[in-house]
Parts: structure tokens; C-alpha cells; sequence
């Protein structure tokens, strides 16, 4: 698998924890919700959460430098099905992946496979659906805790100047939506905990400055405090020689965008490791 595939699994490994960003609202437009009520509810919430999956599609378009016509360099997407058992620290996620000037109806296609077993990082990558390339990396013994997506949700459940744009149904559950615009620094430092995924590849750390825009679309279920549905898109402009030396200078444009669904909380999930993977 070249560095370019791996190199966009990586940007869709990040984007796909930035989709868990969740910090509800004080008030919208005829709706007032007190947000320490909220904030209680979905940490109480919390406390019972043993497992749930998430569905979700992202896609990237990469342009090439704006000065020279803003040119497609490549499209990407990123279909992925992933069962969490938070009580025992481990995650399935299977992955459908593209890539190429129009990669929704063409270009190259593959498929993968990720375990997270504590701190314990298994991917594999394929063009066939079967035969997968594994790697391990073993990861801080903390890491758990720093990206599963909702122990992020908690964490940043604190975070004011959100706000309530609604409510909504989502497969018959009676929603909040919130509307926010996640901390630069914060969204940042998601990518760079999660730069070493993609089997090896490397890529720069973000920095601040290269984020031209970040905005997330979170809905909350009334009943259960859950997470229930979550949209996110980023514009990125960066030098075109962090992302690939190949690509020589100027800019590129990058825009990610990215929706979720979020289900079957504390339903049954089997979680197992092909022994091709550990071997």
C-alpha cells in the first residue's frame, strides 16, 4: 500500500474522533435547556456505558495550490462500521476506503480492518476484502482514555459558547441539536494524538494556523442523554510539501467532511482478533 492510501487513513482516522466533539447548548430559538442539567445527564449517562456502534461516511477533497486555479488532486472516502465495549477497552472498526480524482464513482478501492485492544493498535489493509496486510503498534498505556470517543464527549461537554439550533427526531428519538465550533487548539491536538495510525506513515503534526474552519453538528437524545448522530466538516490549507513531497511547493486546500451514527448502546458486541493479526 503506498504512503498516499496510508497517509489518507490517517486524516480519516483523526476526522472520525473530531465526529465524537459534543458540547451542547444554553439556549436556541424557542428552546431553553439549562446546561448544567445537560451536563449531569449525559455524565450520568456515562457512568452506565458498557457499549454502543457507530456508522459512519467521510469524504476529502484535496486542491492544489490556489494561486495556480485550485485544481482536484484527489478525493477520498472513508465508509466505516465500528463496535466499542468500552467496559473492556477494545474496538472493531471495518473500513471500505477510496481514492482517486472521483473516488465516489471510481479510482482505487480498498478495504480494512482495525482493532484497538487497550493500548494495542492492530490494522490490516486490502484490495480483495480478504488477505490483509497487518500492523501492530502498541500505544501509551493511557491511551484509552485520551481518544475513545465518548470519554472525549464528557471531557469536552464543559466547553461554553455553543449553540441550540433545535430538536429533531433521529430513527424516532426525540434529539437536541447543537451547533458548535470546536476549539482550533483542541482539534489540533486530536490529530496529533491520532497521527501515528495509517500502518506507518508518516505525517506532520498539524498546526493552528493551517485550520481555516471547523464546524460540528451534534444531535443529543432527550430520553437517554445519548449521543445519536453527529456531522463535522474542515477546511485545512497547508503547505503542499507536509502532505507530500511529491507535490512540490505552494498550497494545498483540504476539506473533510464527515457524518455519524451512533446506536445500539450496551447491546451485544463480540470483539475478536484474527490471529493473523498478532502473528
Amino acid at each position: 500500500m503506498g504512503t498516499a492510501i496510508r497517509g489518507l487513513g490517517v486524516l480519516f482516522s483523526a476526522i472520525l474522533i473530531l465526529l465524537a466533539f459534543v458540547a451542547p447548548a444554553c439556549s436556541g430559538d424557542g428552546i431553553s435547556v439549562d446546561i448544567d442539567e445537560v451536563v449531569a445527564q449525559v455524565a450520568a449517562a456515562q457512568t452506565s456505558l458498557d457499549t454502543y456502534r457507530m456508522d459512519s461516511h467521510v469524504s476529502v477533497q484535496v486542491l492544489g495550490d490556489p494561486a495556480a486555479g485550485s485544481k482536484t488532486v484527489f478525493t477520498g472516502f472513508l465508509d466505516t462500521n465500528a463496535a466499542v465495549d468500552a467496559t473492556h477497552r477494545r474496538m472493531q472498526m471495518d473500513m471500505t476506503m477510496g481514492m482517486g480524482k472521483d473516488a465516489e464513482s471510481g479510482g482505487l478501492k480498498y478495504y480494512g480492518q482495525a482493532f484497538l485492544i487497550d493500548n494495542h493498535l492492530y490494522t490490516g489493509v486490502s484490495m480483495t476484502q480478504s488477505g490483509f496486510q497487518w500492523n501492530k503498534v502498541d500505544l501509551a498505556a493511557d491511551y484509552w482514555e485520551s481518544a475513545e470517543i465518548m470519554e472525549q464527549q464528557l471531557a469536552l461537554l464543559q466547553l461554553s459558547g455553543r449553540s441550540l439550533a433545535g430538536e429533531e427526531s433521529i430513527d424516532g428519538a426525540a434529539c437536541y441539536v447543537f451547533d458548535l465550533t470546536p476549539d482550533v487548539a483542541q482539534t489540533v491536538a486530536a490529530w496529533n494524538l491520532q497521527s501515528f495510525m495509517g500502518q506507518g506513515a508518516t505525517l506532520p503534526a498539524w498546526k493552528e494556523e493551517w485550520v481555516q474552519g471547523a464546524t460540528v453538528r451534534q444531535w443529543i437524545a432527550k430520553d437517554t442523554a445519548r449521543l445519536a448522530k453527529s456531522n463535522v466538516q474542515l477546511t485545512l490549507r497547508m503547505p503542499a510539501a507536509e502532505l507530500n513531497q511529491s507535490m512540490g511547493e505552494g498550497d494545498v486546500d483540504i476539506t473533510v467532511t464527515g457524518e455519524a451514527y451512533y446506536h445500539s448502546y450496551n447491546g451485544w458486541v463480540s470483539i475478536i482478533v484474527p490471529p493473523e493479526a498478532i502473528q
